[in-house]
């Protein structure tokens, strides 16, 4: 029996191109056809349906389950196919099941378009599981041709190898067949081979006359052999040509090289120092393509460098266009603004920095300070005092679950910074998201860490903050017997104890949880004369180990006494930053300049350190101005924020006389390094540089919790800070104080002027005492009655007044005024008004 593909095939002998192609024979075809007609008619004689279109066919459903169908004409060409009916009778629908089963449709070119844009129709619907049979109307005159089928979409009709059809290469009368394959209608049969025989020729013309051109010219040149990575130029005089490498070509034409045209690799691992320095003696510009190349040394000066990085041992120099950065400035102000360490976070856009503020770094009584950013950290605030006294209570660490706002805070023994301490957690919640109260009521909870076994006493410094496994949040714990980390489920009421590691230089742990892989990691400053360790717990801190640094890891002498802080992105990555805190370590003196670092590399239950991953960046040298004391430069903080890594330290701007006090004696600011990730690439970004003047960052301070602010003064001479709470004019309170029990209590915003009420708006009343938590040395304000029919008696040295006598107010015009000193309210007027 005959089948399409022995009727169409396309060679005389299948499968043999050298048979010549194939014509198919009229009675092949009828053969065909007929077998293809018995078929149609065994289908329709056994109760089969035909369906115009598919509408048709939805809207006959009274037949029963599995009748098969046909829909041969829907304009849709998808529609067309065989289907089964499901469900019961006059019920259900019909459900496509395959393509009809034409071999082939015939379409008629009746010449309805041009001879390059042909109009064919066809009875049926053309789809591309159907071969299309087409007569050619006239022949083409330009390429490519087109072909729509009954006003469908024009389709490029394309070779059988996929090219557009020559000119002249459809003739007048000719039988083609092809099938539609997306935007094209692809051919079967051949193109016309007269018109291609006749190109061909001509190009072969052509190309002999091009070959005898070529070696007649060849002939009379005289070159120099070919080499690799070589060009051919003019020489000096003109007369010849010449072979010259990429970099005398750059040299002749006085342009600036890559280190690469020296014969620099620059992979990181290849020394490269002999194609460096002749890049560096060429006194060209040199463009390192942002490739680290190692070296012994890094190079002196990198004024003629770009975009390079020069790895020497572990760490690595890069140059400004290296990496981008921008540095600033946070805080601006005459005061030892430092000990950022690790107590860094972002809550919702918010960039949050809390530090420890004083007059120098021996003052012991300095106040606990927060710097915020709703810009990225383009701009900062004033700073917020958590407390406007100053009590010798210090931050070492911080942070967010999520919900809440944890803060630990250091008790000394007494009113200065000294041992014993004990601990403070303040804790606040912030709200949802987008509705945050930055400004909240901190509650305050005494707390005591567990004390490991042969450790004693509380912790001398906790630091960091991470949300743990199972919702628990962790800190570090540094005692002088060593360093733990402390776990709370309830919220920082209980906690329980990791020992990570025993002995006087296992110091300030920092901690995270990486919760994709379970792992808990941070590091620990060596307070001996050892580099830093990393530490990880991978059992949920039941056991944890830890991994020094090799000795010279950061270059020069040992980084001991110094922390590492770090975040942790979404990539899993650690970004971290350190610093040396003595530059002597460079061949600086003991208070000068001093590296800082930036170090990235992944989480890891490994060793960090010797990581094929880890980088450590030499990113600057800091000044490092404090006589005589610890360097405040690597007790940072990281946040990693989208597209970019925050890294916060402190820089010691002004030095003074050892164990002076004093406001501006020594000064030291908080700066932050941005290292942007990403370019955006548009002309809007919002990694936005940083505001290098920080002007606007006043001396002003707000008090959490009220509307008030502090100017800050000499704690260590015994002054207290200038409050503008109210007005000078003694703005009134809010509310009415009622007395209760002889006293009355100050609380909320602050205010020059207080009326009060008698207790039960009794006649008479008696004023013993006024309470007021935050009252300092030199807080003055006036009292009045609220009714000339209450009357108030100051009573005089039964409580905490000092009245001289004591003193009615029985007219709503009487008034006196108070100043409060040593826990004692003195009145200085007092006014009997009628």
């Amino acid at each position: 029996m005959a089948t399409a593909a022995n009727v169409f095939r396309d060679y005389e002998t299948d499968g043999v191109p050298a048979s010549g192609a194939h014509k198919p024979k009229k009675s092949s075809i009828r053969e065909l056809l007929v077998g293809y007609e018995t078929i149609i008619n065994a289908f329709l004689s056994s109760g089969g349906l035909v369906f115009p279109d598919k509408a048709a066919a939805d809207a006959s459903l009274g037949y029963p389950a599995y009748t098969m169908a046909w829909v041969i004409k829907d304009a849709i060409v998808a529609n067309n196919g065989i289907y089964r009916k499901v469900g019961a009778s006059g019920a259900g629908s019909w459900l496509r099941l395959a393509d009809l089963p034409y071999s082939f449709i015939i379409a008629s070119d009746a010449g309805a378009g041009t001879a390059n844009a042909i109009q064919a129709t066809t009875s049926i619907p053309v789809s591309s599981s159907a071969l299309v049979w087409m007569n050619v109307f006239e022949a083409n005159t330009a390429s490519p041709v087109t072909v729509s089928f009954n006003g469908g979409t024009a389709l490029t009709m394309k070779t059988n190898g996929g090219n557009n059809i020559a000119v002249g290469g459809l003739v007048a009368g000719m039988i083609v067949m092809g099938i539609v394959a997306g935007a094209t209608f692809r051919l079967i049969s051949d193109q016309s081979s007269a018109a291609l025989l006749a190109q061909v020729e001509a190009a072969a013309t052509r190309a002999e006359a091009a070959q005898a051109a070529a070696e007649a010219a060849a002939a009379s040149v005289d070159l120099p052999p070919v080499a690799p990575n070589r060009m051919l130029v003019d020489n000096a005089a003109g007369t010849a040509r010449e072979s010259k490498t990429f970099g005398e070509i750059a040299d002749l034409l006085d342009v600036n090289r890559s280190f690469a045209s020296f014969g620099a690799v620059g992979d990181g691992s290849t020394v490269d120092d002999a194609a460096i320095s002749s890049a560096l003696a060429s006194g060209k510009v040199i463009d390192g393509r942002g490739l680290v190349y190692k070296v012994s040394s890094k190079p002196s000066s990198f004024l003629n460098i770009r975009n390079a990085a020069f790895k020497v041992g572990n760490v690595i120099y890069p140059s400004r266009e290296y990496m981008r950065t921008d540095t600033a400035k946070i805080t601006n102000g005459f005061l030892y603004t430092a000990w950022a360490q690790d107590k860094a976070y972002r809550v919702g856009t918010q960039l949050r920095v809390w530090v420890n503020e004083k007059e120098s770094h021996p003052d012991g009584t300095g106040r606990i300070a927060l710097y915020f950013s709703d810009d990225k950290g383009a701009t900062w605030s004033f700073g917020q005092y958590l407390s406007a006294k100053a009590t010798g209570q210090t931050l070492w660490s911080a942070g967010f679950d999520g919900t809440d706002e944890y803060l630990f805070v250091r008790v000394p023994s007494g009113t200065t910074d000294v041992p014993p301490y004990t601990y403070t957690m303040w804790k606040r919640a912030l709200g949802a998201a987008g509705s945050e109260n930055y400004n909240g009521t901190w509650t305050k909870t005494n707390i005591t860490f567990p004390v490991p076994s042969g450790f004693t006493g509380q912790p001398v410094m906790v630091h960091s903050f991470t949300v743990g496994h199972s919702n628990s949040i962790v800190v570090g714990a540094s005692y002088g017997e060593g360093a733990a980390v402390m776990r709370s489920t309830d919220g920082g009421v209980n906690w329980t104890e990791t020992i990570l590691g025993t002995g006087s230089d296992f110091e300030e742990p920092t901690v995270r949880y990486h919760a994709t892989s379970g792992l808990y990691v941070g590091f620990m400053r060596n307070g001996g004369s050892g580099e830093p360790r990393y530490w990880r717990s991978t059992d949920n801190l039941a056991t944890a180990g830890y991994f020094s640094a090799a000795t010279g890891y950061f270059g020069g002498g040992v980084n001991s006494d110094s922390c590492v802080s770090f975040d942790i992105d979404e990539d899993g990555y650690i970004h971290a930053t350190t610093a040396y805190r003595n530059g002597v370590i460079e061949d600086e003196g003991a208070d000068e300049r001093v590296s800082a670092f930036y170090l990235r590399g992944p989480v890891t239950g490994g060793n960090f350190w010797t990581d094929a991953n880890t980088q450590v960046f030499n990113i600057a040298q800091l000044p490092r101005r404090e006589q005589g004391g610890a360097s405040a430069l690597s007790q940072g903080s990281v946040i990693v924020d989208e597209d970019r890594v925050h890294l916060f330290y402190g820089m010691e701007e002004r030095t003074g006389v050892t164990g002076g006090l004093g406001k501006g004696n020594r000064v030291a600011n908080i700066y932050q390094t941005v290292i942007y990730r990403d370019d955006r690439g548009t002309m809007f970004d919002d990694r936005a540089d940083m505001a290098v003047n920080r002007a606007g960052n006043n001396q002003l301070r707000k008090l959490a919790g009220i509307d008030a602010f502090v100017l800050p003064f000499n704690d260590a001479s015994n002054w207290g800070p200038t409050i503008v709470s109210g007005r000078p004019n003694y703005a009134r309170h809010t509310s009415t104080l009622t007395i209760a029990s002889g006293v009355l209590t100050l609380t909320g915003t602050r205010a020059g002027l207080y009326v009060i009420d008698t207790e039960g708006a009794a006649a008479t009343d008696d004023l013993d005492t006024i309470t007021d938590a935050d009252a300092f040395d030199g807080d003055t304000i006036v009292l009045k009655t609220s009714s000339s029919n209450r009357d108030v008696t100051i009573k005089n040295g039964t409580g905490n007044i000092n009245a001289g006598a004591d003193r009615v107010l029985n007219s709503g015009s009487d008034q006196i005024k108070l100043m409060y000193f040593g826990g004692t309210w003195y009145a200085f007027p007092y006014a009997d008004n009628t």
